[in-house]
Parts: structure tokens; C-alpha cells; sequence
């Protein structure tokens, strides 16, 4: 309820009493975990409320993460595997990148960090896959396509947090 009347008050919420709104910010806040220390630490996961196309990305981020050599065709080919994915909980999403890794011959840092901040905008956070549950497939999808733009776009042209 606390949290609630955080988000309600910040804007990123509108209805809190929607059982839709409840049941997922009541996911959130199992995911946070430990990471909630006091009700106004749910703010610091504003990705999760707003809208795809107005996350902001965090510079050093996106130049850490997604503008390094190899990294688009990874995102490109993952979100493919994310579009085909039979269901989309966490636990499933986890097996899947634990398999396209090995069949990559990749590690599985080079595809968790990007993925990431891809769909977070934010290098930290909650467990990636419960995060990945918790956006859903049409916003995870939506979000790694704008991230993938990120990747072919110098810094000094585009603000990553645009």
C-alpha cells in the first residue's frame, strides 16, 4: 500500500486500486527483494512503469554495454529467440539464454549485460529474467529494438536517454 501511494503520487502509477496495477507491482516488489529497504526505493525502478519509448537509457550504460563490436547481431539474434519463445516466465527465459549461449559458443555475460540494459536502460537491478517476466514479451521486444538503434548510434549524435 505504501509503495503504491510512492508510485501514485510520482506519476507512475494512475490507478491504484486496478487489481492489474496491484498484482504487478506486488511481482516487483518480490523481485526487489532485499533491494527495498524503505517504501520510496521503488522509485528507483521507474523502468518498469514507463512507457518503451520514453525509458531512459543511461550513457555510460549503453556505451559499456551495447556500443561495443558484436553486440547488435547478438541483441538482434536474442530478441529473435525472445519473439519465438514458447512461454515467457523467468524460469523458462533463464534455459532459453543459458542454450542460445552454448549453441553461440558465447558466455553468458556477453548477452545478460547487453539484454540488460537493452529492456532496463540501468547496468543493475532486479533478477534479468524475473525482469524480463515482468515487462512481458511485446515490451522486452519493443525495448530491444530501441536499444539496438542505441547500438549503431555514436554517442555524440544521439543522447542515449532519448
Amino acid at each position: 500500500e505504501r509503495c503504491l501511494d510512492y508510485l501514485s503520487r510520482a506519476g507512475l502509477v494512475e490507478d491504484v486500486s486496478a487489481a492489474e496495477t496491484r498484482r504487478f507491482v506486488q511481482a516487483l516488489l518480490a523481485a526487489m527483494g532485499e533491494r527495498l529497504k524503505v517504501y520510496s526505493d521503488v522509485l528507483d525502478y521507474d523502468e518498469f512503469f514507463v512507457d518503451d519509448m520514453q525509458l531512459v537509457y543511461d550513457e555510460k550504460a549503453v556505451n559499456k554495454r551495447l556500443r561495443k563490436d558484436g553486440v547488435a547481431g547478438w541483441l538482434s539474434a536474442f530478441r529473435d529467440e525472445l519473439a519465438s519463445a514458447e512461454s515467457f516466465e523467468a524460469a523458462g527465459l533463464e534455459e532459453l539464454m543459458k542454450s542460445w549461449v552454448e549453441r553461440q559458443e558465447m558466455k553468458l555475460g556477453q548477452i545478460i549485460h547487453p539484454v540488460r540494459v537493452a529492456v532496463t536502460g540501468k547496468s543493475a537491478g532486479i533478477g534479468m529474467f524475473e525482469g524480463l517476466e515482468l515487462l512481458g514479451r511485446e515490451r522486452v521486444l519493443r525495448r530491444m529494438e530501441r536499444a539496438l538503434e542505441l547500438c549503431e548510434t555514436p554517442a555524440e549524435d544521439q543522447g542515449a536517454g532519448q
